[in-house]
């Protein structure tokens, strides 16, 4: 399938290093390609020169292991430029998974631009009962995640910190979900909606969006911050965990 790429829309810092990575996935990669999205916190408007973090998800009608293979040889040369490992669905997935996916695939269709292809990302309408259904199993996971790694790091906060530093994306895309179920605008950063999640549901989140800049700056946490931080957390998804049990969600999709 040819696909013209559109770039126009991405800021010239990020084009630049976009531009090269999408050619060559065109001129090696392109076999039963179907899409092109720039999505995560450089399409948010989130881009960080210290920390990149440009994520592609690509989009394909059929993904075989020579797919994956000619797409990680690409790894070393580009993942230097700040391009991370793409997303990799077909449109299959992309309709069968809407209910267990959720979460992930709300995410994806509400934050994104479009650099080439079809517009597969428009036919997702995730059911907000099914949302609910899977922020409350994340929240409850991340709650035996957060304590599982406390104990793993044996009193290492510099290893804690770096993983807090590396999950605190993850943790995000969750609080995004409830946001959105909350009827908060969910288009904005990260930074903005831990904001607005504090302002609807007076939850202390001071502590992630300071993790989130480390992320952003390259840098981290102080030694005697872990602690701190792991309270933090741990308080914010019991509060949030409660809050998400008790929604009344009228089955409803998306627009």
């Amino acid at each position: 399938m040819s696909i013209e790429l559109n770039l126009d829309m991405m800021e010239e810092n990020i084009k630049s290093r976009v531009t090269s990575f999408s050619e060559e996935i065109l001129s090696n990669v392109s076999e039963k390609l179907c899409d092109i999205y720039l999505v995560g916190p450089a399409a948010r408007g989130e881009f960080s020169t210290s920390n990149p973090e440009i994520t592609l998800l690509l989009v394909y009608s059929e993904i075989s292991i020579d797919t994956l293979d000619k797409i990680a040889k690409l790894g070393k040369t580009f993942g230097k430029k700040g391009i991370r490992a793409p997303i990799l669905l077909t449109k299959e997935y992309i309709t069968g998974a809407q209910d267990s996916f959720a979460m992930e695939l709300l995410d994806l269709s509400l934050n994104h631009i479009h650099l080439g292809g079809g517009h597969s990302l428009n036919n997702v309408a995730v059911d907000n009962s099914d949302l609910r259904l899977q922020c409350e199993r994340e929240c409850r996971s991340w709650r035996l995640r957060l304590r599982a790694n406390y104990l793993k790091s044996a009193g290492d906060a510099t290893w804690l910190n770096r993983w807090f530093v590396e999950s605190v994306a993850d943790l995000f895309q969750m609080l995004r979900a409830t946001a959105y179920l909350l009827d908060i605008n969910v288009k904005v950063g990260n930074t903005e909606i831990a904001n607005s999640l504090s302002e609807k549901i007076g939850l202390d989140m001071n502590k992630i969006v300071k993790v989130w800049e480390h992320r952003k700056n390259s840098t981290a946490p102080a030694k005697g911050d872990s602690r701190v931080i792991f309270t933090e957390w741990d308080a914010m998804l019991t509060k949030l965990e409660n809050l998400i049990d008790g929604l009344q969600i009228t089955a409803t999709e998306n627009d």
